[in-house]
């Protein structure tokens, strides 16, 4: 991320390991307002909305790589209440489900 997105993704970051997702605590946490973090999101070409949605594929593909955790479990720690809408989510960030970029993990 550009040098005046890394607040707000690191605050995404720490949100998501306390399994909060939204874009208002993220900008309690980065210490803006709303409006503020969504105006400079904007103007690096970018939404808050696309950054939540680049952590919670990254920590997916993090947890994906240890076996011992359930793509349901995924699911839920991603943020999702439905492993479905995780799984189609998913699709749409890396055009592989969960389970198949697991078995690609593996392979290499």
């Amino acid at each position: 991320y550009p040098p005046q997105l890394l607040g707000l993704a690191r605050a995404i970051a720490e949100n998501a390991a306390e399994g909060e997702f939204g874009v208002a605590a993220a900008a309690r946490v980065a210490q803006m307002s709303v409006r503020s973090a969504q105006r400079i999101a904007a103007q690096n070409g970018t939404t808050l909305q696309d950054i939540i949605k680049d952590v919670r594929a990254m920590r997916a593909k993090e947890f994906l790589a240890d076996l011992n955790i359930s793509v349901q479990e995924i699911a839920f720690l991603s943020g999702y209440t439905d492993d479905r809408a995780f799984r189609r989510a998913f699709r749409g960030w890396t055009g592989q489900s969960p389970t198949e970029y697991r078995r690609d993990l593996a392979g290499r």
